[in-house]
């Protein structure tokens, strides 16, 4: 159907697409809509600035004004480090006149990261004033474990092996290569008792002899009375095979969560 032809031009007024401001024309189908008002056809647009370009820090990602973070100079660490300002060019520490940095020195900063870890950047001091000290970020942020081992897992099946009871079988909730956080039901343990664990791990099963480190227990009370729920860390030695077996294993899961949360982010993004 076609539109009249007094319908097929459209006319409006704008201080800012016209240095005349002149009515605009926009004729309805044809080559105007392939690019903006005013522009010719074709042109590439400025790419958009990225969210976190290196050397900027947003309040964001870096602990609000008021809170602490921990300053690594090199020879020695400052953890009660106060965060004063925190703007795109800048952040502002306060702290202890003997220990505020030489202007141009460049330090660490650590901060928590959720849910384990620590962020960390470097930074140099850009200006000094008494006890504060201006700083600018020279790199991204990365976030770093201070575990000597990293812990993964949850859900495999463990064994108990004890010389005095029976054996008894839980679910791991987490493992690395020197210890175990694991369940039981209805189990007798003591800090410093000694076993042997066995852990399937996908298709290979990893056995050694373990010490309990800490012991909890607590009585289900919801929705009814239940049994006695032991919760037991246990450390060991390993030799590299098997430890081997379990630093792959724990690898191979965090790979596999993290391509769940990426899965899982891709679907929301495209629900919206």
């Amino acid at each position: 159907m076609s539109l009249p032809k007094e319908l097929n031009v459209i006319q409006f007024r704008s201080a800012t697409l016209r240095a005349d401001h002149a009515p605009e024309r926009i004729e309805s189908g044809g080559d105007t809509f392939a690019g903006p008002v005013n522009s010719p056809v074709a042109i590439p647009q400025t790419p958009a600035r990225t969210a976190e370009p290196v050397g900027t820090m947003t309040s964001s990602l870096f602990p609000a004004a008021g809170t602490r973070v921990e300053m690594d100079t090199g020879d020695e660490r400052l953890s009660e480090v106060r965060v004063v300002r925190v703007t795109d060019a800048a952040v502002t520490l306060s702290l202890a006149l003997d220990d505020v940095p030489p202007l141009g020195s460049s330090v660490t900063l650590r901060w928590p990261a959720v849910p384990r870890g620590l962020y960390a950047v470097r930074a140099t001091v850009v200006s000094l004033d008494e006890n504060r000290a201006d700083f600018t970020i020279s790199t991204t942020p990365v976030i770093e474990q201070r575990r000597m081992f990293v812990r993964g897992g949850g859900g495999e099946s463990v064994q108990l092996v004890r010389a005095d009871a029976p054996e008894c079988v839980g679910l791991v909730h987490d493992i690395s290569e020197r210890s175990v956080r694991a369940h039981f039901t209805d189990v007798e343990l003591r800090p410093g008792q000694e076993m042997t664990l066995r852990v399937q791990l996908d298709g290979e099963v990893v056995e050694f002899p373990a010490t309990a480190l800490r012991v909890s227990a607590i009585r289900q009370q919801v929705p009814v009375r239940g049994p006695v729920v032991v919760e037991m860390v246990a450390i060991f030695e390993q030799d590299e095979r098997q430890a081997k077996i379990i630093r792959r294993y724990v690898l191979r899961q965090q790979v596999a969560r993290a391509r769940v949360a990426a899965l899982a982010a891709s679907d929301a993004l495209t629900a919206v």
